[in-house]
């Protein structure tokens, strides 16, 4: 599906639809976010990530639904911080790296090296503080968010 929006923006089909999060986005906007990609390698490079995480470690359907909704409801404050880059008023946040980092985070709340895998999640997001262009403010809300989601999931099955 993803890749399909992807193809649909890449030959001007979807050119007038707005999807993202901005300080003025809509509902819509938002809920359409992770669909939307800067390009075919942004959505490429999303895809695999999220088809390893779900292949390889115990990922329900309810983990990527709390993934989408963790994505989706972050604020916009949080999302569009980056050290480097593009004002907040100019910035629009794409992409399904959010839903992908709530996964992550599910998946470090689960493992028995959580600090290892913490910092090497961590290690990923310095691109991002030092050449911008990356919301580094909703992949760290989405990968907290997502081992929250774990820890709760995990309490209330018993």
């Amino acid at each position: 599906m993803v890749l399909s929006f992807t193809l649909l923006q890449s030959i001007g089909v979807l050119t007038g639809m707005a999807a993202g999060i901005s300080e003025d986005a809509s509902w819509l906007s938002r809920l359409l976010h992770p669909f939307f990609h800067a390009g075919w390698l942004h959505a490429l490079l999303n895809v695999y990530v999220l088809w390893q995480v779900t292949f390889f470690c115990r990922i329900h359907l309810s983990d990527l639904l709390a993934g989408y909704v963790l994505a989706c409801c972050c604020p916009s404050s949080v999302a569009l911080w980056s050290v480097v880059g593009a004002q907040p008023e100019d910035m629009v946040v794409i992409g399904l790296s959010g839903v992908v980092h709530a996964l992550l985070g599910c998946v470090m709340a689960q493992s028995a090296v959580w600090h290892r895998f913490t910092l090497q999640v961590l290690f990923c997001q310095l691109p991002g503080l030092w050449l911008g262009g990356m919301s580094v403010g909703l992949h760290l809300w989405c990968f907290f968010g997502g081992a929250m989601w774990w820890q709760t999931r995990r309490f209330a099955v018993g």
